[in-house]
Formats: structure tokens, C-alpha cells, sequence
């Protein structure tokens, strides 16, 4: 819980203080989906499980939205999803 309440509260001070991801660079479908699920908490492996896809590809994934969310880290990317609508909190 305090997680999640940390994430929501992150994502209001980004929401005020980052612009929106590049426009030119949109999100995958899939690429969508890993997020959101890492969001709830999914592991790679479980992310995997669920998308019916290897933990590499998983990887790869959250790498390409990393480098378009300029992230460092999925917390960072999940946090400038949020704030800028991306996925559902």
C-alpha cells in the first residue's frame, strides 16, 4: 500500500514538473501493456507468463519504453505514464 500511495504521490509532483514523452515516439500496444502490468507490481517473469511471451522479449519491451519515457528505471517509467495519462493508475 505504501507503494502505491509513494507512485500516486510521485506522479502528481512529475505530472507538474515533466513534459509529456516525445511526441514522434508513441508506445507500443505491447509495449502499453508491459507497463501497465509492471504497474500492478507483475514481475518480468510473471509479465511473461501472462503476455505468453519470453522474459527476454519482456526485457526488450521495457527497454524500448525506457529509452521513449527518457526512465532510467520502471518505477521512473511508471511514474511518467501516470502523470501524463498513459495508463490508468
Amino acid at each position: 500500500l505504501a507503494t502505491h500511495v509513494h507512485d500516486l504521490f510521485l506522479g502528481e509532483i512529475l505530472a507538474k514538473c515533466i513534459p509529456p514523452p516525445t511526441v514522434g515516439k508513441p508506445l507500443s500496444r505491447r509495449e502499453r501493456e508491459v507497463l501497465q502490468l509492471a504497474a500492478k507490481g507483475l514481475s518480468t517473469s510473471q509479465i511473461a507468463s501472462l503476455l505468453d511471451i519470453s522474459e527476454r522479449t519482456v526485457h526488450y519491451y521495457v527497454g524500448n519504453l525506457l529509452s521513449k519515457l527518457d526512465a532510467v528505471n520502471r518505477r521512473e517509467a511508471i511514474a511518467k505514464a501516470m502523470a501524463t495519462g498513459l495508463i490508468a493508475a
